[in-house]
């Protein structure tokens, strides 16, 4: 059995999304791809967590079968983006699974950087593991969650098991 990791506050939840903090750390874990007024939710609660936490990391999930953004998706995507960017100091975006979509998907999140023209990293990662060990590497990212980035896949694990408990 997993001990659940401190910290984590639960923002939202469906059966098909999850959007929380942990620390200064936002995690949003994707069943189906968003609609904009999902988008919204994260920028909010990625905005409050700014507020009270200066500077902060950004993990977004999708996992495999979740699909590709809409247009109106993508618009939004890149908002909250341009909204968040003075505040983020790395954005990995998990995309699980393979196939084609992965491209796809990843063609779409770093279109949605560039459209937004933040100054942040994005990373494309095909697991928490590798979202955790990018954002421990970068420089600017080292007071993210306390330095204990090691115990971000545990806290996306908690994440998700919230999104099937809300099923």
């Amino acid at each position: 059995m997993t001990v659940p990791i401190r910290d984590v506050i639960q923002v939202s939840a469906s059966d098909t999304h999850c959007i929380a903090t942990w620390r200064n750390v936002l995690v949003a874990v994707w069943r189906e791809v968003p609609d904009p007024s999902r988008v919204a939710e994260v920028q909010r609660a990625l905005s409050q967590l700014a507020t009270r936490q200066g500077s902060v990391c950004v993990v977004i999930l999708l996992e495999q079968g979740a699909g590709i953004p809409s247009a109106e998706t993508r618009s939004a995507a890149a908002g909250l983006m341009r909204s968040s960017g003075d505040h983020v100091v790395g954005w990995a975006v998990v995309i699980e699974g393979g196939g084609i979509l992965r491209p796809t998907i990843r063609s779409v999140a770093v279109a949605a950087k560039l459209i937004a023209r933040t100054k942040f990293p994005l990373q494309i990662c095909a697991t928490a593991d590798e979202a955790a060990q990018w954002l421990a590497g970068l420089p600017a990212a080292e007071g993210c969650a306390q330095g204990q980035l090691d115990q971000l896949p545990s806290v996306v694990s908690q994440v998700r098991a919230s999104l099937t408990q809300a099923a």
